[in-house]
């Protein structure tokens, strides 16, 4: 026998560079008009003040348990499940990463989707089998019956799907998604809903169906990316499995106090809201007259900047005049890019040199 033969190859996965930003806490717009950014660009003051009174004159909390049972049950009635089916995790990247390790293995079937977040990376990293569907047709949205299709057809196990599409800013209905995990039982299905600035999730679909898992975030709606908080759903089914496998010391004490206060601030929750829907609509009367369009129906902080006339990439064009967007080929597409929608000023900045650089 080979004594090398069982050895432990190690895996080569090539880096994934976020385009990503921490909140800002207070300080002045930058001169530079970046909106390639995925975060929301305030912090809400009433989380901050909760940090600051937790921690004034006194030790952090004790952080062994970094699973809250107020907060996962604040997190629960908003989302109508039971408590117990509410693991706090890292960020939405932890909570990708969680349902990897705990649903797949090597080889494992894994059907992924582009134009979205580049889940590729993880199932590279986790040794999968991967398939990809493809769509470069303007909008780029895959159709329901197009991922019920794909599904059947490889044989897919696992595919992870966010919702809103991290790139597009696109969202499919509670029905779309309900009728999808209905469609192959044998498939387990991961929303990641962290890009949502909206509580109509799917979560409460996890009480009815064994196999969908969703997760959620507090970097982007809720402005607390520097602190890495999000959220798993997952069905009765795998809550030991997720009970027994997510680190025990998973969050800091920072971030729970600053969850527990922002989910509360309701005020704030609808001023995002408001803003980013103020944008979206600043830039998509931009882009009237122009060669360039957006990708209607954006629901989240992104907002996807295309054209099909000419040799020119937008993403490229805006950067040479100093706007900065996501490229295209972080989400799997070969022209334009992302727009952050959460910062008015350079909105409006992006606009003005859009009517500028881009009529018809």
């Amino acid at each position: 026998m080979n004594p090398t033969s069982s050895k432990l190859v190690p895996l080569l996965v090539r880096g994934l560079t976020l385009p990503t930003t921490l909140s800002r806490f207070g300080i002045d717009h930058p001169i530079a008009c970046d909106l390639a950014k995925c975060e929301n660009c305030k912090a809400s003051p009433l989380a901050l003040e909760a940090v600051r009174r937790h921690v004034e004159g006194r030790m952090l909390s004790d952080h062994w348990e970094s699973q809250p049972e107020d907060l996962r049950q604040h997190l629960a009635e908003i989302y109508d499940v039971d408590v117990k089916q509410v693991f706090l995790v890292s960020g939405g990247m932890g909570g990708v990463q969680y349902a990897f390790g705990i649903f797949t293995q090597p080889r494992t079937r894994v059907g992924l989707l582009r134009p979205d977040f580049p889940f590729w990376w993880f199932a590279a990293k986790a040794r999968t089998g991967a398939f990809e569907l493809k769509s470069g047709t303007f909008p780029f949205a895959h159709s329901v019956e197009s991922i019920v299709q794909f599904v059947h057809e490889k044989r897919i196990q696992f595919l992870v799907l966010a919702n809103p599409n991290a790139a597009l800013g696109t969202k499919k209905s509670l029905d779309d998604i309900e009728s999808l995990v209905k469609s192959a039982p044998n498939t387990v299905f991961i929303i990641d809903e962290s890009d949502a600035i909206e509580t109509d999730s799917s979560a409460h679909l996890t009480s009815r169906y064994e196999n969908m898992c969703v997760i959620g975030s507090f970097s982007k709606w809720l402005g607390l990316a520097g602190l890495r908080v999000g959220f798993m759903v997952v069905p009765p089914r795998y809550t030991e499995h997720f009970g027994n496998f997510i680190n025990p010391v998973e969050l800091t004490s920072y971030g729970m106090v600053a969850a527990s206060a922002v989910l509360g601030h309701i005020a704030f929750q609808r001023e995002t809201q408001e803003r980013v829907q103020a944008n979206l609509r600043l830039l998509e009367s931009a882009c009237v007259g122009t060669r360039y369009q957006i990708v209607p129906g954006s629901s989240c902080f992104a907002s996807y900047l295309w054209t099909d006339e000419g040799p020119e990439d937008p993403c490229v064009v805006l950067a040479d005049h100093g706007v900065q967007l996501a490229p295209a080929a972080f989400f799997g597409l070969d022209r334009g890019g992302r727009i952050n929608l959460s910062d008015p000023p350079l909105i409006r900045a992006a606009a003005d040199m859009i009517r500028a650089i881009a009529p018809r």
